[in-house]
């Protein structure tokens, strides 16, 4: 079973037990498009009371050996428990391959990080945007597979639902903050960061986030060469300050 459907098993075998979960996907991009994907899963104190061992009873290998981080499971504040998942990417395309592995309502986000001019310049610019279409046309079996099915006991798993829908158990937040200058979202601003509650009723939701960043951003992103240049005029300043000083001083001699 693939790492991330092992993952929502754990979200299915939460929901069998009648409790509730609130998950939260955030994507934080750095400057040069680099960045990290946080998964954070909390359960009610219900779950909790439910299933005691919940530690020993995930079993993420699977997610650790693909790359995630997982955090130890933390107690909340009103007796539930949190479990976070960490994953660094490399480029906006491997931000869009991690999001999409998660299923369910993110299968169709994309992440972009184009660049305008050549990367490293001083004068480049750069666009980084975040698209797509939010659903989850079919209930839980968005998030099941056939393994899955089978790992929470077949047709059980459907009568133990019931009326049940992903809305009435849990909650899924996509949170993203992306470098730059806003230029528009459709989502709910927090400073830097925007956020989206994405349904999970069949409804659709379009998600759509923009930024721009210019020289002015930052010489972080601008690259090395930016940052030689830099150097190379530090050098030539201290140079000439030294030779000043010398003419100064071989006049004052003579």
């Amino acid at each position: 079973m693939p790492q991330t459907r092992r993952i929502l098993l754990a979200v299915c075998l939460v929901v069998l037990a009648g409790c509730r979960l609130d998950a939260e996907v955030a994507v934080e991009m750095q400057s040069d498009g680099t960045g990290i994907v946080t998964v954070t899963a909390t359960a009610d104190a219900e779950l909790v009371d439910e299933v005691p061992d919940l530690a020993g009873q995930l079993d993420l290998s699977d997610a650790r050996d693909a790359g995630w981080r997982v955090g130890e499971i933390t107690e909340t504040d009103g007796g539930g428990a949190r479990l976070t998942l960490t994953h660094d990417f490399g480029s906006a395309r491997e931000a869009t391959v991690l999001l999409r592995s998660l299923g369910g309502p993110l299968s169709s986000v994309t992440i972009r990080h184009v660049v305008e001019g050549e990367e490293g310049d001083a004068d480049a610019s750069a666009t980084n945007s975040l698209a797509g279409t939010a659903r989850l046309a079919r209930g839980f079996e968005a998030f099941a597979d056939r393994a899955l099915v089978t790992a929470v006991g077949g047709k059980p798993f459907s009568q133990r639902l019931g009326d049940r829908s992903p809305a009435d158990t849990m909650s899924i937040t996509l949170s993203a903050e992306l470098p730059g200058t806003l230029d528009e979202t459709n989502g709910e601003r927090d400073g830097a960061i925007t956020r989206w509650e994405l349904p999970l009723d069949g409804s659709e939701q379009q998600l759509r986030l923009v930024t721009s960043q210019g020289p002015e951003d930052g010489a972080d992103w601008a690259g090395p060469l930016a940052t030689i240049a830099l150097v190379a005029f530090i050098a030539w300043v201290v140079a000439a300050a030294g030779f000043v000083a010398y003419v100064l001083v071989r006049r004052a001699q003579h």
